[in-house]
Order: C-alpha cells, then structure tokens, then sequence
C-alpha cells in the first residue's frame, strides 16, 4: 500500500505538476484573453469613438447635404437668372450694337460737323481779322473824328461867344441890341442880318448890296424904334437905323424883261442869277424888310454881265456879282477885295447852325461807331 501510495503521489505530484503546468496555462491563457478583451475593448472603444465620429461625420454630411441641395436650389435659381439675364445681355447687346451703329453714323456726322466747325472757325477767325482791321479803322476814324469834333465845337463855342457879345456890330445897334437883352428896352429887336436866311453862295453878294444896312435894327413898332433912339442919346450909344415893321413900305420894281427873258422866268438870261429878295429866305412876318432892301438889286455871275446890264438898266438899281463887285446903272461901279466884316454877319449864325447840326451828325456817327467797336 505504501507503494501504491508512494505510486500515487507521485501520480499525484504528476497531476500536480500537469494541474499546474495546465493552471500556468490557463493562466497565460486567462492572460492572454485579458489582453485580448483589453484589445476587444481598446477596439470596442475606438470603434465606438468612430462610430460617433462616424455619426457625426454623418450628421456633418447630412447638413452639408442639406446644404448642397440649398446651394443647388439657389444655383439653379440663379442659373435661371443667368439665362434670363444672358438672353437680355443678348438683346442688350443687340441694341448695343444697333446703337452703336448709330453712334459710328453719329460719329461720322460729327466729324463732318467738326470738319464744318473748323471751316467756319476759319471763316470766323478770318471775319474777326477783318472785325479787328475794321474796328481798329473804325478806332482811328472815331479819334480822328473826335479831333475835328473838339476842333468844331472850338469853333463853335468862339462863334456863339462871338454871337452873344455882338461881335463885329456897330456901337449904336450893338448897345440897342444889349439893352434889349437886359430889359432896358421892351419889345423886339433883332439885325436885319439875323433875320435874313442867305444862301451860302449869295452871302458875299448880298452884303455888298446891302452893306451897313445889314446892322439895320428891325422893330415892330415906331414906338419901339423912338424908345431905343432915346436910350442912345441918353446914354450917348452911338447911332443906329431902324426898320418898323408898322412904317415901312415895300419899294415897288417895274417889270424889267431881259433878253431871252420872259416874267415868269428871271433866271433864263445868261449869267443873270435873279432879283436878290427872291433868293434870300427870311424869318415869319419880315418879308417887308426883305423886299424894301432887295426887290431892286440884281443878282448876276460877274462884273463883265453886270457892266454890260447896267448900260441898259435904268437907274434906281444896283447890279452885284458873286465876287461882291456893285454896279449903280448909270451912276458908280464898285469892286475889289471886299473885307469880311459885314460878310461875317451873314455868315456866323448860318455857320453856328451848320456847326450845330455837324457836331450832332459826328456824334451820331461816333456813337454808331463805338456801338459797332
């Protein structure tokens, strides 16, 4: 029995040691599958990490998905309005092409407008150069006229001055004509030169006709003549000769007919001008003081006609020439250089008007001319 059991523990050691080997085994096994479960669980984990990763990702996805079909809508939609706006980009172009063949036709007419534009630029330009030399003549007539206007109105203002101081008159009319002037002496008064309208041509021959009578003292009344006699030897003014308008009486002329000569015609004679009183113009209401002083002097162009008249004439008459030479039918010839004194009389206050009426006209056309510059 010891043996057997000798025999058995050492079975029983055998089975131990197997028992043992089988735990060692079992539990490197144990080992092992712990290792295994750790790796099944790291797995398990990671799987499970990228299994939410992968719903995440998924959810991400839908979303983009969601997104993406967002997008598309509005893609298509805009691409809709891409179309719509390519086709109205098309008819814009269209019209962009039909307007800008107007514009090329525009374009070539503007040109041919500029070429014009240039064409009347140098026309212009041309017209204002002519403007320019125009209106620099026009600058130098204006100064040249403004010269012989301040040369005029000189000439006017000594004639007036001459005219208001009764330059180259008498003592005696001067005085009666100053006194007039300053109320000494009512009523009118005035030279028989001032109321006498001669001709131009005629000024030299009607003052040798008339000679002093030119500083004759025309009145209305013999009153007023006695009143200015009185004022003269009053003041001692000298002398003067008066014309009354209420006294005096026209000198009749008989009909004289020269030849070739009919009474309606007094001027048909060669080198005969006419009867002085029907050339001379005078002032209203003095046509008595014309003719008592002219109806009987003859007017004719030189002294040969007037010498060859005064032989046929009877006596009575006086002959004169343009160049102031006096012939008396049957009595005294007078002639030669004939100062101008009396002639001034005459000639100053036509002169004056004529002045006047220059001075008006250059101003006028001074006026005109700067209006033009």
């Amino acid at each position: 029995r010891y043996a057997n059991a000798s025999q058995r523990l050492s079975e029983l050691d055998a089975e131990a040691r197997a028992c043992d080997e089988e735990w060692q085994t079992a539990e490197a096994r144990v080992h092992q599958l712990d290792e295994e479960i750790a790796r099944y669980e790291a797995d398990l984990e990671d799987q499970r990490v990228q299994h939410i990763e992968a719903m995440r990702r998924v959810a991400n996805l839908r979303n983009q998905l969601i997104d993406y079909q967002q997008a598309d809508a509005t893609l298509r939609a805009r691409l809709e309005d891409l179309h719509r706006e390519h086709g109205e980009a098309v008819a814009q172009l269209h019209d962009a092409e039909r307007q800008l063949a107007n514009l090329d036709s525009q374009l070539q007419e503007a040109h041919q407008r500029q070429n014009d534009i240039h064409a009347r630029m140098r026309a212009e330009r041309q017209t204002a150069a002519r403007c320019e030399e125009m209106c620099e003549r026009l600058r130098h007539q204006v100064s040249s006229m403004r010269e012989l206007l301040s040369g005029l109105k000189a000439r006017l203002n000594a004639l007036e001055e001459s005219e208001a101081s009764l330059h180259g008159v008498r003592e005696g009319p001067r005085n009666v004509l100053l006194a007039a002037r300053n109320g000494e002496l009512r009523g009118r008064y005035q030279l028989v030169a001032h109321v006498l309208q001669v001709p131009a041509e005629y000024e030299m021959a009607i003052s040798i006709a008339l000679g002093g009578a030119l500083e004759y003292i025309v009145t209305d009344t013999t009153d007023e003549a006695q009143l200015a006699i009185e004022h003269l030897k009053r003041t001692q003014g000298g002398r003067a000769t008066f014309l009354t308008l209420d006294f005096l009486r026209p000198r009749q002329r008989q009909g004289i007919l020269f030849a070739n000569q009919s009474k309606s015609n007094s001027q048909s004679s060669d080198g005969i001008i006419g009867w002085a009183n029907e050339l001379v113009g005078v002032s209203a209401n003095y046509e008595k003081v014309r003719d008592y002083l002219l109806s009987n002097v003859l007017v004719v162009e030189n002294l040969d006609i007037a010498t060859a008249l005064g032989k046929q004439l009877p006596s009575g008459l006086r002959i004169v020439t343009l160049e102031g030479d006096l012939v008396i039918p049957g009595g005294a010839i007078s002639g030669g250089r004939q100062a101008r004194a009396q002639h001034s009389l005459l000639a100053r206050r036509r002169e004056i008007e004529e002045l006047r009426g220059r001075i008006r006209e250059i101003e006028g056309r001074i006026q005109r001319a700067e209006r033009e510059l």
